[in-house]
C-alpha cells in the first residue's frame, strides 16, 4: 500500500472517521480508449466530494513536514504546488467543503463558506 494511502488511513483514525474513501482505490483509473468506469462514476464525484467530512490532499508529501519559524503562505504552498495545477484537484477542492493540506512546509486547513 503506498505511503501517502496508509497516511491518509492514520489521519482519518486520528480524527475518528471510520470511513476512508481513495478515489485512486474506489474508481478505476480510465485505461486508453476505456473511459466506462469513469463516465459511470465521474458523474457522483461532486456528490462525494460535497458530502465529506474532509477531504485529504497530499498537496506535496514528498518530505516530512516540519513546522518553520517564519510564517507560511498557503497561496505558496497549496494554490501553486504542482498537484494543484491538475484539473481534478480543482474540481476537489471546489466541490469539498473541508480540505486538509499536507505539504513539505505544513499542513493547512482549508474551510469553503456555507
Amino acid at each position: 500500500m503506498p505511503h501517502t494511502f496508509r497516511d491518509a488511513i492514520t489521519v482519518a483514525r486520528k480524527l475518528g472517521i471510520r470511513f476512508l474513501w481513495i478515489d485512486a482505490l474506489c474508481i478505476v483509473q480510465p485505461s486508453y480508449g476505456d473511459n466506462t468506469e469513469w463516465l459511470e462514476e465521474g458523474s457522483r464525484m461532486g456528490i462525494i466530494y460535497e458530502n465529506a467530512i474532509c477531504t485529504i490532499a497530499a498537496t506535496n508529501p514528498s518530505i516530512p513536514i516540519t513546522l518553520p519559524t517564519s510564517s507560511l503562505s498557503f497561496n505558496e504552498c497549496v494554490t501553486e504546488s504542482a498537484l494543484n495545477r491538475r484539473g481534478w484537484v480543482v474540481q476537489e477542492r471546489a466541490l469539498s467543503k473541508r480540505v486538509l493540506h499536507f505539504t513539505e512546509r505544513g499542513l493547512f486547513w482549508e474551510c469553503g463558506t456555507i
